[in-house]
């Protein structure tokens, strides 16, 4: 056991953080066996206590199959509980797996497709200020395609004005893209 992971006040945090430790080697996630066991661990110990990162790091677990069985199931599940706490990378992973076909032809027959769910999760996201602004991105995508909502060009132009604002490089291009063909008319 890990001493400051007991603690009845700090032990939630401490075993996330602890946890993380374990699970990341730079900037990717460990393939070494008994750290992903030692991770596995310490995030249910502090999911337990309801810590929304260790919930998200649990999705990530199931999702991708490090230390335990490959589950959509069971992430979606993680994902959900970690996303009602508002953590925005769980609200993310929720978005994507409710609205890419290609996240649903993977796991056929156990998922489906499901555009207001996705952009609900999205929209929670976006609200949250996910760093790169991936999630306003994709709010723009549903509003812009009608997916899930109404189709409305000035709602999409919002979301896609906003996430330009945050930095995604995507965003920007289309951004410019549009500001210019506006200049045109």
């Amino acid at each position: 056991a890990i001493p400051c992971t007991d603690d009845p006040y700090f032990g939630e945090i401490a075993s996330s953080m602890v946890g993380e430790y374990y699970f990341f080697e730079g900037e990717e996630y460990t393939r070494d066996k008994e750290k992903l066991e030692k991770a596995f661990t310490l995030f249910e110990k502090s999911a337990e206590q309801g810590n929304d990162i260790s919930l998200y790091y649990l999705g990530i677990m199931y999702l991708d199959g490090l230390h335990v069985r490959k589950d959509i199931l069971i992430a979606k599940d993680y994902f959900e509980q970690s996303a009602e706490l508002d953590n925005a990378d769980a609200q993310l992973q929720l978005g994507i797996i409710y609205g890419d076909p290609g996240f649903i032809d993977t796991f056929f027959g156990k998922l489906t497709l499901d555009y207001e769910n996705a952009l609900y999760w999205f929209k929670r996201a976006a609200e949250n200020e996910y760093p790169d602004a991936v999630t306003a991105y994709n709010v723009h995508v549903m509003y812009f395609n009608g997916w899930g909502v109404g189709k409305n060009s000035d709602v999409a132009e919002e979301w896609l004005k906003l996430s330009a604002e945050l930095g995604n490089s995507v965003a920007i291009d289309e951004w410019n893209m549009l500001v210019a063909e506006k200049r045109q008319d």
